[in-house]
């Protein structure tokens, strides 16, 4: 794999993991390896991280099963203003696996309304619904990943109950940059949520008041 493989937002990362006998989705252990180097890597911002090459290839179909980050502003946040809806906080840059698609307004699971270790859980469930094992494979997604599966896969745990957002098509204020599958692992760790309203601490605690 070339270092300028642009499939990739972390290039460098996924072809030394694989020298080193890491391959995407493979293990556990694999897993780990991605996860932690994730965690070291450096002045993460979502607006620069869409700036990078991997993120010039981005879907011209959004599909179900795929994981995809975008810049949004809801039209009816409420802050500080009179609206008859009002949204208490909302993340600037969701971090999303789209799970349902209408013609206006799309529904999936944003990462960033729950706490690390509870995104880790909630995706590791998520991996026994992948079309393939195959994590390389840029058309890989998961496949029937519904709420009530999900429900299933987690024992009772609805991490998702917590995170499930719905965004409306012309509230995106950017391109949808995909996520490959074998950055996923590396992804939902980085600091990429910017919430409006709230800290993300207030978010988390109370996501996992809905869930707990």
């Amino acid at each position: 794999m070339a270092n300028n493989d642009k499939r990739f937002l972390f290039s460098n990362i996924v072809q030394r993991g694989i020298e080193e006998g890491f391959k995407p989705g493979d293990s556990e252990a694999s897993r780990e390896w991605f996860r932690k180097n994730a965690q070291k890597l450096r002045d993460i911002r979502p607006d620069r991280l869409m700036r990078r090459p991997g993120a010039n290839v981005r879907a011209n179909l959004w599909r179900p099963g795929d994981m995809y980050l975008f810049r949004y502003h809801p039209q009816d946040v409420g802050i500080g203003e009179k609206h008859d809806r009002k949204l208490p906080y909302y993340d600037r840059f969701p971090l999303v696996m789209i799970t349902k698609i209408k013609q206006t307004w799309f529904e999936g699971i944003n990462f960033h309304y729950l706490r690390p270790e509870h995104r880790i859980m909630l995706l590791d469930r998520m991996y026994q619904f992948m079309k393939n094992d195959d994590f390389l494979d840029p058309n890989n997604h998961l496949v029937n990943a519904t709420y009530k599966r999900l429900n299933q896969a987690t024992s009772g745990r609805d991490y998702e109950k917590a995170a499930v957002k719905r965004y409306i098509n012309n509230q995106v204020q950017s391109r949808f940059i995909k996520i490959h599958p074998a950055e996923w692992d590396m992804v939902v760790l980085l600091p990429l949520d910017r919430f409006v309203g709230a800290n993300r601490n207030r978010v988390w605690a109370e996501s996992k008041e809905k869930f707990m």
